[in-house]
């Protein structure tokens, strides 16, 4: 059973409304239950407050106009909340995120947020308003519960984006970790959608067919998923995109002996000057939106994905993805998260920065069981896996506990006050392990292995002369 604490306080300063629940009600019906015993409580008179002169005197407070097809027409109506109501509103969507977000992801789901749980909460007050104030056709409570089913409550729906990136290069499509890299003509539904867009040169798109945006340096990555609104799909597309390519990242700047002219791939910034490719993002209803994106990749030589593709690094990072997609609490699995925060650290100039990556790279592979303090454990591991690899115990068990121990200063605001290249020795010897990790027939022999049993190998290999 849920249950909320009534002295659980907010930044707001209201409290977590204390779940009802029936033991053998539904999550879905307990969230209807609770909007629909807010806004019955609260009234209309409560959802359009005025808002004074002077804000200064309110707390806290919410505003929004909420827009909707009513009978064929468009209608709007705007809300209010001050102080009291304003922040059971807010406790409110805490709950209601509580609850939709317990229970652990299904594979290529993305999590709902709380942007999205607010905005389909705005739209039930704006809609139960309403009906209120209209006196006529839905009930106002039917109406919330109707939408809330509609909205809220369904199950998610498979999305398709497709994300532009920079840094790459590619004349062929090529496939990366469950995604599909092509040019923009190669990927229909980038042409299709995007050439339905009135006007689209004056909104500074260009066209997906033309040679401007083909010559393999423009990358669209196509990627499914399953979510209850657009832009959580959006937003966890583009974080699954900007792993991946940190992945690509580290594995090219070891694959290609790290060219200074190699460019770092990544997922395309708004606030970049030159207009082109779109973020596009639709559902199996064929609803979607088309977000203008703007990007340029400046004088670096972007990364060719087929001369990576034909490397010994792609084959070996695919062979680690297929074993953690049959087993996601595999040491693979673990390898995977720590590539990416290795891939991140590459392109840090900051020597603190790029340390804390490295050392959360080795938390993401190490087997950390929660027991033993952090610093020791982390030092230990990493001294056995290390010595696996060839390095020498006794320095790889100092290198670490310092490292560490100069993080945990830096994360707890301290300066930075070691050696500027003791991050390039921390990321010889990382380099080392992955490399026995991917290469190796031993190492390769670990990447099935659970978090316990590694755990144990690990112990066990640490009383081996």
């Amino acid at each position: 059973m849920l249950k909320f604490a009534n002295s659980l306080q907010y930044p707001w300063g209201g409290h977590m409304p204390k779940a009802k629940r029936n033991p053998s009600s539904s999550d879905n019906q307990q969230i209807v239950d609770m909007i629909l015993e807010f806004l019955n409580e609260v009234g209309v008179a409560g959802l359009t407050a005025s808002l004074p002169r002077d804000r200064g005197q309110l707390s806290v407070w919410n505003y929004h106009v909420s827009d909707w097809t009513q009978d064929g027409s468009r209608v709007k109506q705007p809300i209010v909340m001050i102080d009291d109501v304003a922040r059971r509103f807010f406790s409110l969507r805490e709950s209601v995120y509580a609850i939709l977000t317990k229970e652990k992801l299904k594979k290529g789901s993305i999590a709902i947020s709380e942007k999205s749980v607010k905005a389909v909460l705005e739209q039930c007050v704006a809609r139960f308003v309403w009906h209120s104030e209209r006196g006529a056709g839905m009930q106002p409570q039917e109406s919330v519960a109707k939408f809330l089913k509609e909205a809220l409550l369904s199950q998610p729906r498979s999305h398709t984006v497709l994300v532009p990136v920079y840094g790459l290069h590619v004349n062929e499509p090529v496939e990366f970790r469950g995604s599909r890299y092509s040019r923009p003509v190669d990927c229909p539904e980038y042409v299709d959608r995007t050439s339905k867009i009135f006007d689209g040169v004056e909104l500074g798109m260009a066209d997906a067919r033309g040679a401007e945006l083909n010559s393999g340096f423009d990358v669209i990555v196509r990627v499914e998923c399953k979510a209850r609104f657009v832009d959580d799909a959006i937003h966890g597309a583009k974080e699954k995109v900007s792993r991946d390519l940190a992945v690509l990242r580290y594995s090219a700047y070891r694959a290609f002996r790290e060219p200074p002219h190699l460019s770092v791939p990544g997922v395309v910034s708004w606030e970049r000057k030159q207009h082109n490719l779109s973020t596009v993002a639709f559902d199996d209803r064929d609803q979607g939106v088309i977000q203008i994106a703007a990007f340029s990749t400046g004088a670096t030589v972007p990364l060719n994905l087929k001369s990576w593709n034909e490397s010994r690094w792609s084959s070996a990072v695919l062979t680690v993805h297929d074993i953690s997609l049959s087993n996601d609490k595999s040491v693979a699995s673990s390898l995977l998260d720590a590539l990416t925060w290795l891939g991140r650290s590459t392109v840090q100039e900051d020597d603190a920065t790029k340390l804390l990556f490295q050392i959360t790279a080795l938390e993401s592979l190490l087997p950390l069981d929660g027991k033993d303090e952090k610093t020791h454990q982390v030092s230990l591991q990493t001294t056995v896996l290390g010595g696996m690899a060839g390095s020498s115990r006794s320095d790889t068990y100092e290198l670490i506990k310092r490292a560490y121990g100069v993080r945990s200063a830096v994360v707890h605001g301290s300066r930075m006050t070691t050696s500027k290249y003791e991050p390039e020795r921390v990321s010889r010897l990382l380099d080392r392990i992955v490399d026995f990790l991917l290469f190796d027939e031993k190492g390769k022999g670990l990447l099935g292995l659970s978090v316990d049993d590694f755990r144990m190998e690990l112990m066990t290999k640490l009383f081996e002369q």
